[in-house]
C-alpha cells in the first residue's frame, strides 16, 4: 500500500506493518532537523562562555531531537548504545572532576546527533576543539589586561566580556559547549568545509 503526503511516498508492507518513506523532502526534514540542533548547541556555547551555566533544557531537546534524527535514519539502536557509552564515561570524567556535568550531559546527548559511525569523529573534533580552547585561554591569561570599569551601565554582551575577562585573569574552567558546538558543525559539514 502507497500512500503520497506532502511529495513524500510512504511505503507500508501489509506483512511487516513498516514503513518506509520515501522522498527528497524527508532528507530535507532531516537536514531542518541538524540545523535546530546546531543552533541549539551554539547557543549553549554562548550561555557557557556568558554565565558558565547550560541550561538542563538545552540537554532534554538535544537528547529529543537526536533521537528523532536517529530513528529517521533508521540508527536508532546503535545511536542509543553509542549515547550509554558515552554517557557512561562522560559521568565518570565529571565525578573525577575532568569535566562539568553540564558537559557531560552536552557531550552525551550531542552524539545521538550523529550516526554511530561519525560518533568517533565529533569526539575526536571535540577534544581537538576542547585543546585549542584551553591554548587560547592559556594565551588569554598571559595577555589580557583586567581593568577596572566604572559604574557605567552596560548591555549584556558588554557585561559577559567584562566577566569573561575576570575569569580569564583567574584562570577559571573552560566553557567547553564551545568546542562541543564547533565539533558539532565540522561533523556536520565535514572536513570539506574547513
Amino acid at each position: 500500500m502507497t500512500y503520497t503526503l506532502a511529495c513524500v511516498t510512504v511505503v507500508i508492507d501489509m506483512n511487516t506493518h513498516h514503513a518506509n518513506i520515501i522522498g527528497t523532502n524527508f532528507l530535507y526534514y532531516i537536514d531542518f532537523l541538524e540545523i535546530i540542533a546546531l543552533s541549539i548547541l551554539f547557543y549553549a556555547a554562548f550561555r557557557d562562555v556568558l554565565a558558565r551555566r547550560v541550561p538542563n533544557a538545552i540537554s532534554l531537546l538535544t537528547l529529543a531531537l537526536g533521537l528523532n534524527i536517529r530513528y529517521l535514519e533508521g540508527d536508532l539502536w546503535g545511536g542509543l548504545t553509542c549515547f550509554l557509552i558515552i554517557f557512561i564515561s562522560s559521568a565518570l570524567l565529571w565525578r573525577l572532576g575532568f569535566i562539568g556535568g553540564a558537559d557531560a550531559k552536552l557531550v552525551s546527548t550531542s552524539s545521538l546527533l550523529f550516526g554511530h559511525g561519525q560518533v568517533a569523529v565529533f569526539l575526536m573534533v571535540t577534544t581537538l576543539c576542547g585543546g585549542l580552547l584551553g591554548l587560547l585561554y592559556l594565551w588569554m591569561s598571559k595577555h589580557i589586561v583586567l581593568r577596572h570599569v566604572g559604574c557605567r551601565r552596560h548591555g549584556l554582551l558588554q557585561r559577559g566580556l567584562q566577566a569573561e575577562r575576570w575569569r580569564i585573569a583567574r584562570k577559571p574552567s573552560l566553557p567547553y559547549a564551545v568546542a562541543i558546538a564547533l565539533s558539532a558543525a565540522v561533523t556536520f559539514f565535514g572536513w570539506t568545509a574547513l
